[in-house]
């Protein structure tokens, strides 16, 4: 049992026995709740009442006022519901860091619903969402923009702009549920995993990144995307109409990727005292597979189906092949120096590639439905590393 816990949705750290408890008793009193209020950056809702348990290792407790019973616990900070997991070992935070244009937004929601529908059943377990709250925020914040509307999603805005209201970028909370075989028996965990969306402006300095450092320096892994098109000499060798619908900003406009790296690696070091490299699994993953396809080789592992679904587990050859291939690709666009960087800062780093979407948007941001490649890549690597499969 833990004596502290990593909030997943505000990241402020608490002991747990502060944990508080909300009653469930709709015919209890309701009264207003200022701390959920300022997480979310609205007046005081009215909900029922919040009140601190008894003991340390308590998971229900005794409402003061009705005296019914609830097991629904909350983060003393921010009020949001604690998932079953918060207490063990059993709850993954994983940092989702790109500059802008990386295609992030459009990643979560194509690999939640690809999670959903079909890499969860292929390795032998389910993916849920914690609650009902978090199944909301991603139709309403990503999966109707792509699903129903078939269009762009609008840019994520800057955590920072609003002066710290974590709230408006909520992070989506995940139940993954797996079998494990445990000699002659067969064991059922459950785990939380936590995605968070930050803006991509929040990289480009690292003051700003200050913003969201508590979810980066409390991450069980972090997954890097980066926009190939922030490279000259992948623009070079393809034509306009692709540069142009693959990439709304200029070249120059943005944070490199190693600047990111970099940046993160100052924060984890800053929120710990890690003085060498970082421990912790880093996924180095390239957007827009689709449109920079035609710079690869003919018989490239990158043009091939990833064969890890069918597998049913995480193929390391296919990984290997796939990393060096990156590694070659990006020694020939002249990114020695990102290579260089992310070697010197992170112990277990991994290179991917991935297309979300499968083709270009349209210029009115208009899109296909998604016929995601390699998406899933990343995120079973990571998962693989957190022994997790």
């Amino acid at each position: 049992m833990k004596r502290n816990f990593v909030c997943p949705y505000c990241f402020e750290e608490s002991s747990v026995s502060s944990i508080q408890f909300r009653c469930r008793n709709l015919r209890c009193l309701a009264e207003p709740d200022e701390a959920k209020g300022k997480y979310y950056g609205i007046a005081a809702p009215m909900e029922q009442c919040v009140f601190t348990g008894a003991g340390k290792t308590a998971d229900r407790a005794d409402c003061p006022k009705c005296g019914e019973k609830t097991n629904l616990r909350l983060c003393p900070s921010c009020h949001n519901t604690l998932p079953s997991t918060i207490t063990s070992d059993r709850e993954k935070i994983i940092a989702l860091i790109g500059t802008r244009d990386s295609g992030k937004s459009i990643f979560v929601t194509v690999l939640i619903h690809e999670f959903l529908k079909h890499i969860a059943p292929s390795i032998n377990a389910s993916l849920n969402f914690l609650t009902s709250d978090d199944k909301e925020q991603y139709n309403k914040r990503f999966s109707d923009f792509v699903y129903k509307r078939r269009t762009r999603i609008p840019q994520t805005t800057s955590t920072f702009a609003l002066s710290g209201v974590i709230g408006a970028n909520r992070p989506i909370l995940t139940k993954l549920k797996k079998d494990y075989k445990k000699l002659f028996t067969t064991k059922t965990e459950e785990f939380t995993l936590v995605f968070f969306d930050a803006a991509g402006e929040d990289f480009d300095k690292e003051e700003v990144m200050h913003s969201v450092s508590k979810y980066i320096a409390h991450s069980d892994g972090i997954i890097f995307l980066i926009d190939p098109f922030s490279n000259k000499a992948v623009r070079g060798g393809l034509p306009d109409d692709v540069v142009q619908g693959a990439s709304t900003i200029e070249v120059d406009s943005v944070s490199s990727p190693k600047e990111v790296i970099e940046r993160v690696a100052n924060i984890v070091r800053l929120h710990s005292t890690i003085k060498g490299k970082i421990k912790i699994p880093v996924a180095a993953a390239f957007s827009k597979l689709d449109a920079f396809e035609t710079l690869l080789d003919n018989g490239a592992a990158l043009r091939r189906p990833s064969p890890h679904l069918a597998e049913g587990e995480f193929i390391k050859q296919d990984g290997l092949t796939v990393d060096q291939e990156i590694r070659g690709l990006l020694a020939a666009w002249g990114e020695q120096d990102f290579l260089k960087s992310l070697e010197l800062n992170y112990e277990n780093a991994h290179l991917f590639a991935f297309s979300a979407l499968g083709n270009n948007p349209r210029p009115d941001g208009s899109i296909d439905e998604p016929l995601p490649v390699r998406i899933e890549d990343a995120l079973l690597w990571m998962l693989n590393e957190l022994s997790l499969l």
